[in-house]
């Protein structure tokens, strides 16, 4: 269990500097330099400041960073970030119209030789390893409309630009499905000029990021309920990508665009999975017994009743072999309002848990309390101290004679999840309601900077094979709605510096994102930053 510490910073002047912001969205090109070159010193220093840092409960001081092995495997992490090329005439973001705020480059053309250097020289620098560039919108209608061939042609312009570049991040495409199939002639004819106009370059192939030996696919399948499709290319390493894998339960091990929660996305290893016919090889109580009527991505869970006799579901010992444990949890306990500590490992006959314990001497390492809902919802328990360890899980569903209703479990889906890849995000919007208006009582918003360090601490801990961070250049609805709900960070114009009434981030998020990076292949435990409260 770690919190969040916000104490005041000791460099919070209060003051403005000169030439506090850029005003302009014209800029020459000593100016643009300037400004990449300076990081720090072209954001504002303005007050108040806090400083962030996540410590563990009982450590008064930040852990003292990693060494040696541990070290040289976080510099092996690959960061990533989302990226536009769509801001071409007649395409997406071409016309700037719904545009939340301002790029300091102003409203520029992705086939623009300026930005694109800029841009690169930006990215590069902060220590992203990649660009995301998204195709995902190219097939349907847009495969004849002309938005496909926009889209594609100013990627094929942005490679050529950075073969004359010495500083420049690697790229990754993330591809769509064809109104969400991957078996249709559009497809496989994006594929072949994937393979004809890309692949085919060396020049370009140097450009591509490469992931278990191959240039990384990704394709975008949106957020899921049921299976994935299916698809393999000896040219590629791919990896589906979905989204909110919290709700959606995670198919297939998908990596995700965005989460609504850092999760630990990769290939899955089921341990001990139901069958259709019994609960077997796990050990069950009077109360459980099989589902079978699909709940998401589930077909068979075990469930008890409430009112029933509830008991303990236990599994056979295992080893730890992964180091991140996921299951699927409903389920409801009235009478839990803490997360209280069981002493020896006994619990209670009336309390309704999830454990994963000891073996050999029933020490409960860890544990999590039924999430109060009737759908399923994934949960995650980092085990990286447990590698090599024989335990059990154990499911236990408790009566109340006060509250006999108020206690019951559903579970399902225990497995190991290789940590390949987590997203963080700089905000979340929330979702679109009737007249084009918005339900923001599910956004999560910018916070100064708070979301996206909250992000990165479960990436610190997890040490993914790739961080993504979401995202560069969006600029567009219906993903962002305002300065406050965006998770773009390229450097945008500021005029008016008031938190969530800001109308832009200036260099903020781009310098937050150097520093998180850097400390992260710096081996810091947990992220180490001051955050503004005069940024939105």
């Amino acid at each position: 269990m770690r919190t969040y510490r916000v104490t005041p910073a000791d460099d919070g002047s209060g003051t403005m500097a000169r030439r506090t912001f850029l005003q302009h969205a014209g800029l020459t090109a000593a100016g643009i330099a300037a400004a990449s070159a300076g990081g720090a010193n072209a954001m504002a220093r303005v007050g108040p400041r806090m400083r962030y840092s996540l410590l563990s409960d009982d450590s008064p001081s930040p852990l003292p960073p990693l060494t040696g092995a541990a070290l040289e495997a976080r510099k092996k992490t690959l960061f990533g970030i989302g990226y536009e090329t769509w801001y071409v005439p007649g395409v997406g973001g071409g016309g700037w119209g719904a545009a939340e705020a301002r790029p300091v480059l102003g409203h520029y053309s992705s086939l623009d030789p300026k930005v694109i250097r800029q841009h690169a020289r930006w990215i590069h620098d902060a220590g992203f390893d990649f660009i995301l560039i998204d195709w995902s919108n190219n097939l349907g209608a847009n495969w004849t409309n002309g938005v496909a061939e926009g889209i594609a042609g100013a990627t094929l312009h942005l490679l050529a630009e950075y073969t004359r570049l010495k500083r420049h991040p690697k790229f990754v495409l993330l591809l769509g499905l064809d109104n969400g199939s991957i078996a249709t002639p559009r497809f496989h004819a994006q594929i072949q000029r994937i393979e004809r106009e890309i692949l085919a370059k060396p020049e370009y192939v140097r450009l591509w990021q490469h992931f278990d030996g191959k240039p990384l696919l990704n394709i975008f399948t949106g957020a899921l309920f049921g299976a994935g499709p299916i698809y393999s290319n000896p040219h590629f390493t791919v990896r589906f990508v979905s989204a909110f894998h919290e709700i959606t339960l995670n198919p297939n091990g998908m990596w995700s665009w965005v989460d609504r929660a850092p999760i630990v996305n990769g290939p899955t290893t089921p341990i001990f999975p139901f069958q259709d016919h019994s609960l077997r090889p796990w050990k069950a109580g009077p109360g459980w017994s099989l589902g079978r009527k699909p709940k998401r991505n589930i077909s068979v869970y075990a469930t008890t009743h409430a009112g029933g006799a509830g008991g303990a579901l236990i599994s056979p010992p295992f080893t730890v072999t992964e180091r991140v444990i996921t299951f699927n949890h409903s389920g409801l306990d009235l009478s839990v309002y803490s997360n209280i500590k069981f002493p020896n490992g006994k619990i209670p006959g009336n309390q309704t848990l999830f454990v994963l314990r000891d073996a050999a001497t029933g020490a409960i390492l860890r544990q999590a309390f039924p999430p109060g809902m009737s759908q399923f919802t994934m949960r995650q328990w980092d085990v990286n101290d447990l590698l090599g360890r024989r335990v059990i899980f154990e499911a236990r569903a408790g009566s109340s004679a006060d509250l006999p209703q108020s206690q019951w479990l559903g579970f399902g889906g225990l497995a190991f999840t290789r940590n390949e890849q987590v997203v963080a995000s700089v905000a979340l919007p929330g979702n679109e309601a009737g007249g084009g208006a918005w339900l923001v009582w599910d956004a999560h918003l910018r916070c100064s900077g708070a979301t996206l360090v909250s992000y990165l601490a479960a990436a610190f801990r997890y040490e993914p094979q790739v961080i993504m961070i979401q995202q560069w250049n969006e600029f567009a609805s219906p993903d962002q709605y305002s300065v406050e709900a965006s998770n773009d960070i390229e450097p945008t114009v500021v005029h008016r510096l008031e938190g969530p009434y800001s109308d832009g981030w200036g260099y903020y998020y781009l310098n937050l994102a150097t520093k998180l990076i850097r400390q992260y292949r710096q081996g810091y435990r947990v992220p180490q930053v001051s955050l503004n409260t005069r940024y939105p």
